[in-house]
């Protein structure tokens, strides 16, 4: 298995620059990213919002997410963190 510029324990735990996380989207196999990544209509129908209030998300820094093509790939644990705040802030 090729070596990996990230590690796995550690990508929960920060908020990853956009060359971490294209380095985690080219490193990855086409498996690990389904696993790591969403597009803003899945994170859309996960959530219950529209794709723009997910775009919006992504271009105020509240979740991680890199363009690839046209679409945005959302890092799926930015996206739990964020829900998981977003849950605590309104207890």
């Amino acid at each position: 298995m090729a070596e990996r510029p990230w590690n796995l324990e550690r990508l929960g735990q920060e908020r990853l620059s956009q060359e971490a996380l294209l380095d985690l989207w080219i490193s990855s196999t086409k498996t690990e990213r389904l696993r790591l990544f969403c597009d803003s209509k899945t994170a859309s129908e996960l959530v219950g919002i529209s794709q723009r209030a997910v775009r919006f998300w992504i271009e105020s820094g509240q979740i991680s997410a890199i363009r690839i093509g046209k679409k945005y790939q959302i890092y799926a644990q930015s996206l739990k963190k964020s829900l998981l705040v977003q849950i605590s802030e309104n207890q």
